[in-house]
């Protein structure tokens, strides 16, 4: 049976970790934009003034979650390397195991075998005796 990376499914820890850093930070972003939308609604200015005040935020906090959000996707595909890389070297070290616990098994085997062709051939040296 031939193992592939996608095989191992030690990994799931990771996976939870960055959803649960994935909410946080949308619940932080979803708040900060509620937080600053009340506050512009609730200032003593102008409404033009005050729209245009919310129009230079809300840019302001777009290219903030842009930003926010590429670093995630990063950190994310980083994560998923790390991930990726332990799995390899996991699947390489059960490989190593495999391969010396089958080299074991072939020594034991050719041990068995040879004793037991000695005591066939002395078993028939006994009947030529005879």
């Amino acid at each position: 049976m031939t193992y592939r990376d996608y095989d191992f499914d030690l990994f799931d820890v990771d996976e939870v970790q960055l959803k649960i850093i994935g909410g946080a930070l949308a619940g932080l972003l979803v708040g900060g934009l509620i937080g600053a939308a009340a506050m512009m609604l609730y200032a003593p200015q102008s409404g033009t003034r005050t729209r245009k005040l919310i129009r230079k935020r809300a840019m302001a906090l777009r290219h903030k979650v842009a930003e926010t959000a590429e670093e995630a996707r990063e950190r994310a595909e980083d994560k998923l390397d790390e991930a990726l890389e332990r799995a390899r070297d996991t699947k390489d070290e059960v490989r190593d195991r495999v391969e010396h616990i089958q080299k074991r098994g072939q020594k034991s085997f050719d041990e068995q075998k040879e004793r037991v062709v000695a005591a066939v051939e002395s078993g028939r040296q006994a009947i030529r005796r005879r």
